[in-house]
This record gives structure tokens, sequence and C-alpha cells, in this order.
């Protein structure tokens, strides 16, 4: 069965940094050929198949990002999107956006549909 997520992000102004920086298209509003940019996601790395994809199900304003993770030739793609740059020859994400102050909280919207045994995972690495 295949897995299913459905994370809303869209109102990020939500990583709520109160140090004036704000996340680039971080309300995920700008879309191009089914791209957030500078966001990135499995389609940025070479895999033929969306993961991330524009929906108009946001909280806030008009468009917030779904993810969905997928299978390709019998491979797990999970669902994810980053402003890092994803390996995945080595496994890694590195780079981001630089920030040296530490952040008062963070806050964002998601919903989640599970299917079968499917779990979900967030994470934001400082």
């Amino acid at each position: 069965m295949k897995s299913f997520f459905l994370i809303i992000f869209s109102l990020l102004y939500s990583i709520n940094i109160f140090s004036q920086q704000q996340i680039p298209n971080g309300n995920f509003e700008d879309w191009t050929n089914n791209e957030a940019p500078p966001w990135h996601s499995s389609f940025n790395i070479g895999f033929p198949v969306y993961t991330a994809e524009k929906t108009n199900d946001a909280v806030q304003g008009d468009s917030a990002a779904k993810l969905t993770s997928q299978t390709l030739f019998s491979q797990f793609i999970p669902g994810l999107i980053t402003l890092g740059d994803i390996d995945i020859i080595d496994q890694t994400l590195t780079g981001g956006i630089p920030y040296s102050d530490r952040p008062d909280g963070i806050s964002f919207f998601f919903k989640y549909e599970p299917s079968g045994i499917d779990t979900m995972f967030f994470a934001a690495f400082l």
C-alpha cells in the first residue's frame, strides 16, 4: 500500500525566527513546474517522480506543499522537502540557510493522513 503523507507548512512565516531572517518562499506561494524554489525534493535529485507538489489545501494563503511518499523500481522514496542539498550517494543533507542566532520557537501547520503502517517524521536542524 502506498504511503501517503500530506503535510502543510503554509504559515511558514511559520518558522517564527524572531530575528528578522525570513525563510525563502516559506509560505509555499511561489511554484514553477511543480517545484517551490528554493526548496528541494526528490525530483531535484534526479528521481522521475514528484514527492512534493502544490496543493490549494492551505491554512493561510493560496497554496501549500503536499508531500507524498512514492515507490520507483520497488524502492521507497519518502515525501520530503528541504532547503538543504541532498546527496543520494552519501545519504547526507548539507547546506540550508546560514543562521547564527537561536530561534525562540518554531510554528507550522500540517495535516497527516496515514495509510496502513505509515508514519510521519518532522525534523528541523540548527
